[in-house]
């Protein structure tokens, strides 16, 4: 029903695009069988196995398609390689200055990552209150903010159900027991909601409609799924959240600042250990 608010953690989307752009060059697919260690896919003398695919991703969240996917892309991947390989490209003068740089990116960006895995401690609630109130200009909100607690039904009888259960029992003993229903599809109680990540205009105006506290009819949506919501608040755009609503954003923030300055640090110090200079 709703699409989640996010925010990226900068320097670790930073280091994953180096290493799948490093990988791509440096990391053509196995050439020899593992002894205990089936193969999913096979591109002439080169293996994918069970233990790479599953290092490479989580397994307790994967869908067929999604392994399928992954199977398909590795098998295009290591096809374009031969090919390359076949017409001459890896002894090319581009490649070669490409495949040098990379090796230099991965590498700095592994020990990057190391450093900051050492260096960083997660702050205890008294350090992350202080980054909070010393920084309450960073989280001023740029959007609307809802504060909703929802559910989702595959069909409207469902929907009617819950609706009148939340009357009786108040929503989330209500929510509690509907979990279990075969009707029930998804279910969260105070998401956070931003106004441009809601699925549609008209449940936005339903939102928009509602006072702290209302739960809302039964609204039957454009993808065929029946739904009920209920405001518990609403934070206008400028506003600064308090320190419980937006905590998730607090940590993330805390982490991007320590990051950076983790890596100011390293690279300072290390100015002067390699006696850079610039003309």
């Amino acid at each position: 029903m709703i699409y989640y608010y996010q925010h990226l953690k900068s320097v670790n989307s930073f280091l994953l695009l180096i290493l799948v752009f490093c990988s791509l060059l440096l990391f053509p697919g196995c050439s020899e069988q593992r002894i205990n260690d089936p193969f999913v896919a096979r591109v002439g003398d080169s293996f994918l196995y069970s233990s790479d695919m599953y290092r490479d991703i989580d397994s307790s969240s994967l869908t067929s398609a999604q392994k399928q996917e992954y199977i398909r892309n590795w098998i295009n991947k290591e096809i374009l390689y031969k090919l390359a390989v076949d017409a001459g490209i890896t002894e090319q003068e581009d490649f070669l200055r490409l495949n040098a740089e990379s090796q230099k990116e991965l590498a700095g960006a592994l020990y990057l990552r190391s450093v900051i895995k050492k260096g960083f401690m997660a702050p205890d609630e008294k350090k992350l209150r202080a980054f909070y109130e010393e920084s309450k200009h960073r989280f001023a909100l740029e959007d609307d903010l809802f504060f909703i607690s929802y559910a989702v039904f595959g069909d409207e009888e469902s929907a009617v159900s819950f609706r009148n259960l939340i009357d009786e029992i108040g929503w989330e003993k209500a929510l509690a027991k509907v979990k279990l229903q075969p009707g029930f599809k998804a279910g969260g109680i105070n998401s956070r909601e931003y106004r441009f990540s809601f699925f549609s205009g008209g449940i936005l105006r339903v939102a928009e409609s509602l006072v702290p506290g209302e739960t809302s009819f039964v609204l039957h949506n454009e993808t065929g799924y029946f739904a009920v919501m209920r405001l518990e608040k609403k934070l206008p755009a400028g506003e600064i959240p308090g320190f419980e609503d937006i905590r998730e954003r607090i940590e993330e923030n805390y982490h991007s600042v320590r990051v950076k300055e983790l890596t100011e640090e390293l690279l300072q110090k290390s100015y002067k250990e390699f006696k850079v200079e610039t003309r």
